[in-house]
């Protein structure tokens, strides 16, 4: 069986009997889901047969590929939040317009080619292209290797060209190449900045850019460093046991004795959590977030998430604490938004100051 993503095809896994069985028996798999699938078959069940029984019988049958589907439809999994990228395309000559124009091409291009679900949307100053597919997991069982994902590529007007922010995986990887290249289809000058520091030669630097990431928010206060991971590149592969990464949870490990050790020795950050509160709210709730190069030997693909927040408490506990232990996902579409850029415009100024 063969899978279609876009520009990538792999093969899934034929359900064998036993899988078939093991499926038809899941919570999941309603007696309304038994009926219409053994009426494909011609056979109408009754409400009183053993579910065990049904399964067993149709498990001998020869099966398809619409078998799958129908069962991996009812027993795939659903897609967890994931972390975001960000780009920039700069141009002089390309207009809102023309983005439109390009994101209503890829539409029509995925539409006739895949099953996707996909809606282009303008408001203001800002695009909006809306995904909605299935990717194959092949590290999960038969039934469950169909995920199905959504996909929100956010492209914003700003001076001198384009911001892109979309979901760090491998359909925006997709998506990305071809807003590019039809990008430098209409301007051949057009040029895209990510953030990176693949050259950096003095790596504190690395380790410099994610201080001032996390410190320098505008209006927002650092209030803890939760978890530092650091990296240090085997210089001589081959010539006996290297360290490449150490990982450090607790609270303000950035001050912490190890971490300053572990710098003397080569190593930097290449990923953090962080929480901070707003400076202008003496209420204000905190808010947890993380960022990372997703490859920390060079220093590229740089990625980020909102993790969530911590209510404030209405008044303190016995312990002194002002604020809920239980971080809270933060569902509301706006001040994602809001976070997310706060991240990204900090991550540019940290950035150009690791690069001066």
């Amino acid at each position: 069986m063969k899978y279609n993503n876009g520009n990538r095809i792999g093969a899934i896994y034929s359900a064998t009997d036993k899988a078939i069985f093991d499926a038809l028996q899941q919570y999941k798999v309603t007696r309304d889901d038994l009926k219409e699938i053994f009426f494909t078959r011609g056979i109408i069940i009754s409400n009183k047969t053993d579910k065990e029984v049904l399964a067993s019988n149709f498990s001998r049958y020869i099966h398809g590929y619409e078998d799958y589907e129908f069962l991996s439809k009812i027993l795939g999994v659903s897609s967890q939040k994931e972390r975001m990228r960000s780009f920039d395309i700069s141009s002089d000559e390309l207009e809102l317009d023309d983005m439109e124009a390009i994101l209503t091409e890829i539409k029509s291009e995925l539409t006739s080619a895949s099953d996707d679900i996909v809606d282009v949307s303008m408001v203001g100053k800002t695009l909006t292209l809306k995904i909605e597919y299935t990717e194959p997991d092949f590290t999960k069982t038969e039934f469950r290797q169909v995920v199905d994902k959504d996909a929100e590529i956010v492209i914003e007007k700003v001076e001198g060209g384009f911001t892109v922010v979309g979901p760090h995986n491998k359909k925006m990887e997709f998506l990305s190449e071809i807003i590019i290249n039809k990008s430098e289809t209409l301007d051949a000058n057009s040029k895209v900045a990510e953030i990176e520091l693949d050259g950096i030669v003095n790596k504190a630097k690395i380790s410099v850019f994610f201080e001032d990431l996390t410190m320098n928010m505008d209006g927002y206060g650092l209030v803890n460093v939760t978890d530092v991971y650091v990296y240090n590149p085997s210089k001589n592969p081959g010539t006996g046991s290297h360290i490449k990464k150490i990982s450090l949870s607790g609270t303000s490990v950035t001050l912490s004795q190890e971490l300053a050790s572990l710098y003397t020795k080569g190593f930097y950050v290449w990923k953090i959590t962080w929480v901070v509160k707003d400076n202008r709210d003496p209420d204000s709730d905190l808010y947890e977030f993380e960022a990372l190069f997703s490859n920390p030997e060079e220093c590229t693909d740089f990625a980020y998430s909102v993790k969530g927040y911590y209510p404030k408490k209405e008044d303190e506990d016995a312990s002194g604490a002002t604020h809920h232990k239980n971080r809270i996902n933060l569902n509301n579409k706006h001040l994602e938004s809001k976070y997310s850029r706060l991240i990204i415009d900090t991550a540019k100024s940290a950035l150009a100051k690791a690069l001066s």
